[in-house]
């Protein structure tokens, strides 16, 4: 699938995806990453190194122009940053191997942390792979097991495109996609050019989105009042989570059958596999407040990335979502009408994204200047915690994977997951995934404020096991 919007023979970033790029600092690292993880006990002997894995991916990195081309930005960014091939592309610049030095899931969460902290140069093409072998001691999984943790940067897509590109990546069969060296050989002087000389139309362009904003906002408020819409809390009481990060990352993993969780959703008014994964990380982040004596009396919420691929949209953006504001009711004691009230907030929350006047007021944001765009980033970048947060407290993402065959150097997959990066205000971040009968949650966290992950990965499992008895289903 074609991803990016095209000027000419040039392929430039759409709006949302060079936010990513604008906002990026030294603490805020928009990194996505995926962990796939491979059965190493079917291997056949061969020791897995960088030169082994090199010439793996070589072969297979074709999958995708992405994993081949770099970003230039323009001067003064005129206009938003193009994808150019790069002339000096080679696999082995982005892959590190390494040897797991202890049992359990602890080098994992060790890569993956390291992954979260560490910016990708986008001088290169914005990826990189880091293994890690010898994996052995998780309960539930093969003796002996390989990770491929790849890291992307946002600005490349969202969970559902790099998913996507891992896909391709560890399919049986790669098909290759051809690059165009037009763009390196014409994007410098032609984008310049012609974005100095569009930018009197992009300001004009601007200013009719803005009032075209006044219009839709009016529309939206209208909408609310005519009970067509209920709009979401956008002043959740601030947690320790919600401060200035660190630059130090930890990640969890909580893993629980998926069928079980299924069953959890079903019981209560049809509600979907996020519905109860959202109940139980909402039990769990009360029960970790509570037991440190911070918990608010007010609830919590979440933000909620809501996919718009499969959708009449036709976006051509790589980051193709919306975020969702969703009560987590953690001032409702009572696991099971805890579930029914989240499944109530989620779908109201669909239901207004998707309402015309809303969607209109979303695309309104096309319309800002790449340097708007870039300003906006910094300003974002600069913010300062407050008593009350906008959109949620956690973020929590959910992309389900189905029954991939994949595999690494002739070792299948048994699993895979993403991990969300954190940053200000969004120091504790969720991702649920999901690969054939396993469902997996990650947490990403600033060690500074939870140094004890082993506590709260208790808490998340304790939480399934309770929905689960509150609804009569069986873990």
């Amino acid at each position: 699938m074609h991803m990016l919007q095209s000027i000419g023979k040039i392929d430039r970033l759409q709006m949302t995806d060079a936010a990513h790029v604008y906002a990026e600092n030294l603490v805020n690292i928009p990194n996505v990453v995926d962990v796939w993880l491979f059965d190493a006990t079917v291997e056949d002997g061969e020791s897995v190194d960088v030169q082994m894995v090199t010439d793996w991916l070589s072969s297979r990195i074709g999958c995708d122009p992405i994993f081949r081309r770099k970003l230039m930005r323009l001067p003064l960014d005129l206009d938003f940053p193009v994808w150019v091939d790069d002339r000096d592309f080679r696999v082995s610049d982005h892959i590190t191997v390494d040897v797991a030095g202890e049992s359990g899931w602890r080098p994992v969460e060790g890569a993956v942390a390291a992954a979260l902290e560490m910016p990708i140069d986008l001088g290169r093409p914005p990826w990189r792979m880091q293994i890690v072998t010898g994996i052995h001691g998780v309960a539930g999984m093969p003796a002996s097991m390989t990770a491929a943790v790849l890291t992307f940067h946002h600005s490349a897509g969202d969970g559902v495109r790099t998913v996507d590109l891992g896909k391709g990546l560890f399919a049986d069969e790669c098909p290759s996609s051809a690059l165009s060296d037009q763009a390196s050989r014409t994007a410098g002087w032609r984008l310049l050019s012609a974005a100095a000389l569009k930018l009197p139309w992009a300001l004009l362009r601007f200013m009719t989105g803005m009032a075209k904003g006044v219009v839709a906002s009016r529309g939206v408020a209208d909408a609310g009042r005519r009970g067509e819409l209920q709009a979401p809390t956008q002043n959740w009481p601030a947690t320790r989570f919600n401060g200035a990060y660190s630059g130090k990352a930890t990640v969890g993993v909580v893993a629980t059958d998926l069928n079980t969780v299924r069953a959890i959703g079903s019981a209560v008014d049809d509600a979907t596999v996020n519905d109860a994964a959202m109940a139980a990380i909402s039990l769990a982040l009360g029960s970790y407040l509570e037991e440190i004596g911070e918990r608010p009396d007010d609830t919590l919420g979440a933000t909620v990335p809501m996919s718009w691929r499969n959708s009449d949209r036709n976006l051509d953006a790589a980051n193709q979502f919306s975020l969702m504001s969703v009560d987590l009711h953690t001032d409702i004691s009572d696991p099971r009408e805890r579930l029914r009230r989240i499944h109530a907030s989620a779908q109201s929350e669909k239901r207004r994204q998707r309402h015309e006047k809303v969607v209109r007021l979303g695309q309104i944001a096309d319309s800002v200047p790449a340097f708007m765009v870039r300003l906006a980033g910094k300003a974002a970048a600069r913010r300062q915690p407050g008593k009350t947060v906008a959109l949620g407290n956690t973020m929590i993402s959910n992309v389900p994977r189905g029954n991939p065959d994949l595999q690494f150097c002739g070792a299948p997959l048994v699993d895979a997951f993403g991990v969300l990066a954190i940053g200000d205000m969004e120091m504790l971040n969720h991702f649920v995934s999901s690969v054939d009968d396993r469902l997996t949650v990650a947490f990403s966290v600033d060690r500074e404020v939870m140094p004890d992950t082993r506590r709260y990965a208790e808490l998340l499992s304790q939480a399934f096991d309770d929905l689960a008895e509150a609804v009569g289903a069986t873990i």
